[in-house]
């Protein structure tokens, strides 16, 4: 039987919803890109080739296996891990993306409060509002709304990246010099294991919405093209950013929103309207994967799935009011990071071994 005939309008739509998943408020702030690339000076640049290769193979491995599977029942898990392990994954994972809501929501009511000087709470009530409106959407519904939001978020970060690196190009050949004159904290001290890292924790977040993602499309080359050129866009991005913090490393080592520093350094509406790219970061993350928390435990578009998406939005909004949800995700987020490898080793293991037993079919075939 032959293959479908590819949408490229779909692969777009992919891509688009997989880049507004992972571009997130900390990757749009620069954080993420200053611990794990920009920190390591100008060898960061192969730490993203390292992510870029490493993500873009199990990004799309992970949407081509919800293609393949979306018909069959039971956890895709459990495919990797077995049934145990993949129950304990499924769940750990389950707990990692409501406490990661948690602390959106509450990174959200600190926006509104620092920003526009609304209070917090309704702040976080807003980002609370969307998310659950959102969620009570089909999955398809989702994917295309992250996928319109996304080439904002893109081109913006990409614009003030860009500008800040033609107003320093002067530090383009000293920029490793600069490096020495300060203390960049690192996320991992090899890059190597920090292209590694940034991939598996990618993986982990991201892996139950790219399956579920992958459920959506039509064929498996559609599948296919969408995780890569989501991952290819992502990696030119972070690229981008990177550089950018890089050239102005001494302008914004100490700084915890580094790329927000430098467009507010252009011109204050430049802060005033990241604000806006940061709540749509914060949207675009914490959507996906509240709905993925919420359909844990029901199917979407049922009553039960309604109700728990209420009860757990109520618990997010507390939590993310009073609780100090920041030390919880601190401390599981290394053990998510080892999780990741563990599973990207075993989703390399897998497809190995089913590649050899398909080449020794074909031989005895012959």
């Amino acid at each position: 039987m032959s293959e479908k005939k590819i949408n490229w309008k779909r692969v777009f739509i992919l891509a688009g919803a997989l880049c507004a998943y992972l571009i997130g408020s900390a990757t749009a702030t620069g954080q993420e890109s200053m611990q794990f690339f920009t920190a390591h000076g100008y060898i960061g640049i192969a730490s993203i080739i390292v992510t870029l290769l490493v993500f873009g193979w199990a990004a799309s491995s992970l949407i081509v296996i919800g293609n393949e599977t979306k018909n069959l029942e039971g956890n895709v898990y459990q495919y990797f891990l077995g049934k145990f392990f993949g129950k304990v994954f499924e769940w750990f994972v389950t707990l990692f993306l409501f406490a990661l809501t948690v602390t959106l929501i509450s990174g959200s009511g600190t926006i509104f409060a620092d920003f526009y000087g609304v209070n917090k709470l309704v702040g976080a009530g807003v980002m609370v509002v969307l998310i659950y409106i959102t969620v009570l959407l089909s999955l398809q519904k989702l994917v295309d709304i992250l996928s319109f939001i996304a080439p904002i978020i893109i081109i913006f970060t990409t614009i003030i990246s860009m500008i800040s690196i033609f107003d320093s190009i002067d530090n383009l050949f000293i920029a490793e010099q600069l490096m020495k004159e300060v203390e960049v904290v690192k996320a991992v001290d090899s890059w190597l294991l920090s292209g590694i890292l940034y991939a598996a924790l990618g993986i982990t977040v991201a892996a139950p919405f790219l399956i579920k993602m992958g459920s959506t499309t039509q064929s498996r080359g559609e599948a296919l093209l969408g995780g890569l050129l989501g991952a290819l866009i992502y990696s030119i991005t972070i690229s981008i950013i990177s550089f950018a913090l890089l050239i102005n490393i001494k302008d914004i080592f100490d700084k915890e929103t580094p790329l927000v520093y430098l467009a507010e350094g252009f011109h204050p509406i430049f802060g005033w309207v990241f604000s806006f790219i940061l709540l749509a970061g914060i949207y675009t993350t914490g959507a996906p994967m509240f709905w993925y928390v919420c359909n844990s435990f029901g199917a979407e578009r049922t009553t039960k799935y309604r109700v728990i998406s209420l009860i757990l939005i109520f618990i997010a909004f507390l939590g993310g009011l009073f609780l100090p949800f920041g030390k919880l995700v601190g401390t599981i987020f290394p053990l998510t990071g080892v999780l990741g490898l563990i599973l990207l080793i075993v989703m390399a293991y897998k497809q190995i071994r089913l590649k050899v037993k398909t080449k020794q079919l074909e031989k005895k075939a012959m």
